[in-house]
């Protein structure tokens, strides 16, 4: 391992606690657009993902969360017509899902949120994963609205 690995930030999936749903709030609080959704809103898309281990987060040395991404376990007809803003995603239980939706991505850093998204990546193999990408509060349309994962090797 290099020098560069041990200092490359680590996304690792946070456990439901109110520690953790205290903290993301915490970080989502502190950023548009996330900033401005109602409290209830976003505090049940939170908790969803925390309960169905549906998230990682990056921490700095101090402890602080400097990273978040989280998503939903979808369908791919839903997922594609969330992206197109033709229908709302809806939220299936794991392992009845064929699909993702990144609903959650927020990063203080560039290394961290190249640790979310990978790590994001491995946790769902196999998976079609749906996302919009904004920026500064600007919803932009991204090249790609969607990319599957593949298998990792054996």
């Amino acid at each position: 391992m290099t020098n560069a690995d041990e200092n490359r930030p680590e996304a690792l999936p946070l456990e439901a606690s109110f520690d953790a749903l205290g903290r993301i709030l915490d970080l989502l609080s502190q950023a548009d657009p996330f900033g401005q959704y109602p409290l209830a809103q976003i505090t049940r898309v939170v908790r969803d993902q925390l309960r169905f281990g549906a998230n990682v987060a990056v921490k700095n040395q101090q402890d602080v969360l400097i990273g978040y991404a989280g998503w939903i376990h979808t369908s791919k007809a839903a997922g594609q017509l969330w992206v197109e803003d033709k229908g709302s995603l809806k939220v299936l239980a794991p392992g009845t899902h064929d699909a993702v939706a990144l609903t959650i991505v927020l990063s203080r850093e560039a290394a961290a949120t190249t640790a979310l998204i990978r790590a994001a990546r491995n946790l769902n193999p196999g998976a079609r994963v749906y996302f919009r990408r904004g920026y500064d509060n600007v919803l932009r349309t991204p090249k790609k609205i969607s990319v599957l994962n593949f298998e990792p090797p054996d």
